[in-house]
Order: C-alpha cells, then sequence, then structure tokens
C-alpha cells in the first residue's frame, strides 16, 4: 500500500549531501578496490566468517581518512611514531580501526552500503522543496566547515534548492577539527542546533 506522509516539525539532516557527488563516489571505489584486491574476496562469493578481512581493513583506513580533517590529523598525530617503532601514529590509528571494523562487519555489507551511498541523489532540489514543505514546518541542513566526504557547500547547495522550491529551508555549520566525525563529536554544538538554541 502507500506510505501516508507523517508531518514533521522540524527536519534536521548533518553532513550530508543531495546526492553523491564524483569525489565521495570515487572514495567508495576506492575503498571497494581495496576489498576487490584481496584475494579471499572471490567475487563476493566467500563462506561466512572467511571474507576479505585485510581488504575491508585497508577500505576502513580509507574511509577513516574522509572522516577525519587535515587540522585533527597534524594536532593528534603529527609524525610522531610514539605506538609502534617505525610505524607513524596515524597509520597505527588507520590500522587499529581495520581491525575493529573487521571484528562486527562483513565486507558484502560494507561494499552494499557504499553502492547505497553512492546512488543517493534526491533529484530535482526546488521540486524536494515542494514536496517537503507540505510535511515539514523547517528543514536544516548542517554542513562542516573541514569536512573532505561532504563539502559545506553541498549541503549548502541542496538547502537553498529547497528554500527556492518553497520549503522553510536554512543552513547552519559546525566550525570544527573534526572533520566530517565532527557531528558525532561536537555533542555543544549538535545539542545546540537540535534545540535551535543558534
Amino acid at each position: 500500500g502507500l506510505i501516508t506522509p507523517v508531518p514533521v516539525d522540524r527536519l534536521v539532516v548533518f553532513a550530508a549531501p543531495a546526492r553523491a557527488s564524483a569525489q565521495a563516489i570515487a572514495w567508495n571505489a576506492a575503498q571497494r578496490l581495496a576489498i576487490e584486491a584481496d584475494p579471499a574476496w572471490q567475487g563476493g562469493r566467500y563462506p561466512v566468517a572467511q571474507g576479505p578481512s585485510a581488504g575491508l581493513a585497508a577500505a576502513r583506513a580509507i574511509a577513516m581518512i574522509t572522516y577525519r580533517s587535515l587540522v585533527e590529523f597534524d594536532e593528534r598525530f603529527g609524525r610522531r611514531q610514539t605506538r609502534r617503532a617505525g610505524q607513524f601514529d596515524v597509520e597505527y590509528y588507520l590500522r587499529r580501526h581495520g581491525e575493529k571494523l573487521v571484528e562486527r562487519f562483513d565486507a558484502r555489507s560494507y561494499v552494499a552500503l557504499m553502492g547505497a551511498m553512492d546512488s543517493q541523489d534526491v533529484g530535482d532540489l526546488e521540486a524536494a522543496g515542494r514536496r517537503t514543505a507540505q510535511r515539514v514546518k523547517e528543514v536544516v541542513g548542517v554542513g562542516i566547515d573541514t569536512d573532505i566526504l561532504y563539502y559545506p557547500h553541498e549541503v549548502r547547495g541542496w538547502v537553498e534548492g529547497y528554500a527556492r522550491g518553497g520549503a522553510n529551508a536554512r543552513y547552519e555549520e559546525i566550525r570544527t577539527p573534526y572533520g566530517h566525525d565532527a557531528f558525532l563529536i561536537e555533542f555543544g554544538e549538535v545539542e545546540s542546533i537540535l534545540r535551535d538554541e543558534r
């Protein structure tokens, strides 16, 4: 049957574009290439718990680079080698995140998730704004100034398109050294936006 739209007072969207850019798709393609390069990938037809763990760990390392910023990496790691002799701390960090993901995630699911992200496309922004205006009182798009995965101008662009379509849409921006993941780290900023205290 048909899904009945539910009226919403306020919709807040953090660090997300209306459509995946070529660069975002490229980051995901590099991750897929890492997974596919692992011999255990076997075209995605591997036995349960025997998947491409090295490829998945490498894919996660690539993703982690897009979730953070140059500023944070420089401040947090610099060129230090304090964790393991002969290895930069930033590499240790990326390897550790890869290992942690392998423990809880399947490579086929990861590839499917990236495919869904790549296909993200709202379409005509003004038309989407008109549809949204019928059931949402206010839309807030939140960009992150240091986000290299979904740049702030991408968020601002769809907000402006929605506004042209008649939606009560506005743009907010979190200024932070933490990159894309700031919406998971900057609790005060996020709370302020959600409470509409800015």
